[in-house]
């Protein structure tokens, strides 16, 4: 009867334990399949954030790039539009400007109010704007570099030395000629009297008994000039 209880009391702890082993391999299985959803989901999210921040990132990218290349062509055009509001050799330009000597004397002009005010007014002439090709020898030198960089409606004041303008002062192109020659030709010399030749305009230097010394240098040269030019326009004749 003994033997019997305690065969039962040992087949129920059996069965306890089984059931108890089944219990914990069931719990053991259901937490690994968490534990691995656990791990599998954050890595899935993880990756899909990682993929979505680089998609992100490259968006990003490409607008920064577009942006950029829409600054760079934007500025590319201003400079292209820049360059052809400014004055650079080889350039048709029309200018009005004065010249004047150092002490303010005013020697010519473009503008005829200008002119008449300074009592250099020349009825023969035409004032307007002067027309001329930058670098092409049209002008003195200190002229032509004077007006590279000009914007249209600029005005500049350029004082150019004597080198850069009609040249240095030179004696040896102040030439005799007899009187007597001059008034075979009609000619009454005086002191400081303008006369016109096949090189342009002279002038009566000085005169003795018998001779008339003509000078042949510009009547600028030797001078520093200031010219105030106004750009009217590039491009136009």
């Amino acid at each position: 009867m003994k033997k019997a209880i305690l065969l039962v009391i040992l087949a129920g702890i059996v069965l306890i334990s089984g059931c108890a082993g089944n219990s914990m391999d069931k719990e053991d299985t259901i937490v690994n399949e968490a534990d691995y959803t656990n791990r599998s989901n954050p890595g899935v999210q993880n990756g899909t954030i990682v993929e979505e921040s680089h998609d992100n990132v490259t968006d990003l990218m490409e607008q920064e790039n577009a942006t950029l290349n829409e600054e760079d062509h934007f500025n590319a055009s201003n400079s292209g539009n820049q360059e052809d509001t400014m004055v650079n050799e080889g350039d048709t330009i029309t200018v009005n400007y004065i010249g004047q000597l150092e002490d303010g004397t005013i020697f010519d002009t473009s503008l005829e109010d200008i002119a008449k005010e300074a009592g250099q007014y020349n009825p023969a002439r035409e004032y307007s704007p002067l027309g001329f090709t930058v670098g092409a020898g049209q002008m003195i030198k200190g002229f032509d570099n004077g007006v590279i960089g000009m914007e249209i409606g600029e005005e500049r004041t350029v004082t150019i030395p004597a080198a850069e303008a009609y040249g240095e002062y030179d004696e040896e192109l102040v030439q005799p000629i007899e009187i007597n020659h001059l008034k075979e030709m009609g000619i009454e010399p005086e002191v400081g009297m303008p006369l016109y030749t096949q090189h342009g305009q002279v002038t009566v230097a000085k005169m003795n008994d018998t001779h008339a010394f003509i000078d042949y240098n510009h009547h600028l040269a030797g001078k520093t000039l200031v010219f105030k030019i106004t750009l009217v326009s590039i491009g136009q004749e």
